[in-house]
């Protein structure tokens, strides 16, 4: 039995020996599968985390600013930014959406953001121009392609850098800017992660351009229904009090019962008529003509101070342009509102009003120093709080209603423009001399 167990072993080492070459390359097949199954399904994973929180922004800047995050923390990018235009008329690109992993980074970043960058020369510039990615992946190739933020770049060990175009169709809308201290060798799969993105928030404006059509519907509904109570039912109340008024005259000396009975249908005809121009009035909204909303907040200032005896100041600090005099309408309605709920309900001794743009954001403030918003606001605010939602979501604004840090409340509405091929033309042919930084 013993020589016979022995050939067995021999046999087996000998077959072991033999398979051992095919078993080694198997296995490490199977590991380079393994390898490429778990990469595909972290972009998979990434891919559909990013288009669910772009898909739930309110905006489409916020799913930018959503998509920057979620590709920075998995993939290990620790400073990122998008850069949108700075104006109709500025020829340049803003960083106007930052994020930074941890502070360390933040002299790079603050950098960033003071800048205004031209279109061809530099980094987010050479990817909005030419419509395709820019990748430098070293310390040297990095510096140079960013001369005017090589010292900050430098100081806080970045050695790999990425920038790429977001396209809506053929119109690049954004640039999306990626910066890291390790290398990062160029990959399909980010460059493909991108071109999603876009479709996503190309969606989001779609979603928002259906919104403001709604919304326009919506308005011209009540105007339509504001000049039918004002020129229909309010002229046939006007001749019923006529009537029954004569009426009253001639029954005066015949009837008593029957003159005072008419009197009182004049009276409930007049009470009725003026319902109708109030409800009326209310429906016809003020319109703002694009680039008047200031001078609109003024005057309400003004009348507000009059009636109500309130003082209300208007700070403007930095140029307001609203070109869209619908924006301008509901921004001004929707301040009106927050002026009319403090004066009801705050017993606010002054209000204050600011009102400003920067990096492509206007937003407005509404501060008052009486007795704060409670907590017994209803689910949902009350109803003056939704019809400022409302109004807010259907110019595609974000608005906060919160205590003030003073004392009092501040509602808070920011809005940017949302790019279209027509801006986007007017600012490439006015493209600005070369320069990292103007």
């Amino acid at each position: 039995m013993a020589p016979t167990g022995k050939r067995e072993k021999g046999r087996s080492a000998a077959r072991a020996r033999a398979a051992g070459p095919a078993d080694r390359v198997a296995g490490r097949e199977a590991q380079s599968l393994e390898k490429r199954v778990a990469e595909r399904t972290k972009w998979l994973t990434l891919l559909h985390n990013v288009a669910l929180a772009i898909n739930d922004a309110p905006s489409w800047d916020e799913g930018l600013r959503v998509a920057l995050r979620h590709v920075c923390e998995a993939e290990k990018w620790q400073v990122g930014a998008v850069y949108l235009p700075g104006g109709a008329a500025a020829g340049h690109l803003e960083a106007a959406i930052r994020y930074a992993q941890d502070k360390r980074f933040r002299p790079f970043l603050l950098a960033t953001g003071r800048m205004r960058f031209a279109w061809q020369p530099t980094f987010p510039g050479r990817a909005y121009f030419e419509g395709r990615p820019i990748w430098c992946d070293g310390r040297e190739e990095l510096l140079r392609a960013l001369p005017m933020r090589a010292a900050e770049a430098k100081q806080v060990g970045l050695v790999a850098g990425a920038a790429f175009p977001i396209k809506v169709g053929k119109t690049t809308i954004a640039v999306l800017e990626l910066f890291s201290d390790r290398p990062h060798r160029p990959t399909p799969e980010l460059s493909s992660l991108m071109t999603d993105v876009s479709a996503q928030i190309g969606r989001v404006l779609e979603r928002e351009q259906l919104t403001a059509q709604a919304a326009d519907l919506v308005w011209r509904e009540q105007q339509n229904l504001a000049h039918t109570l004002h020129d229909s039912l309010g002229q046939t109340l006007t001749g019923l009090g006529m009537l029954s008024a004569t009426l009253s005259k001639r029954l005066a000396g015949a009837d008593a019962e029957a003159a005072e009975m008419a009197r009182e249908i004049s009276n409930q005809g007049r009470e009725a008529l003026e319902q109708v121009r109030q409800v009326s009035r209310g429906l016809f909204a003020i319109q703002v003509d694009a680039g008047g909303l200031v001078t609109a907040l003024r005057q309400l200032a003004s009348t507000t101070e009059a009636l109500h005896k309130i003082p209300v100041r208007v700070n403007n600090d930095l140029p307001v342009t609203v070109r869209d005099a619908r924006v301008a309408t509901q921004l001004y309605r929707i301040a009106q509102e927050a002026v009319t709920n403090v004066v009801k309900h705050a017993k606010a001794h002054t209000i204050r009003l600011e009102v400003g743009a920067e990096s492509g954001w206007t937003r407005l403030y509404i501060i008052d120093d009486g007795v704060g918003i409670g907590t017994d606001v209803p689910k949902g605010g009350g109803l003056g709080l939704r019809i400022m939602g409302h109004r807010a979501a259907s110019i595609g604004a974000r608005l906060s209603i919160e205590r003030w840090a003073g004392g009092g409340t501040v509602v808070r509405c920011t809005w940017r423009e949302a790019p279209s091929p027509a801006v986007w033309n007017r600012l490439e042919a006015a493209a600005v001399d070369p320069g990292e930084g103007i």
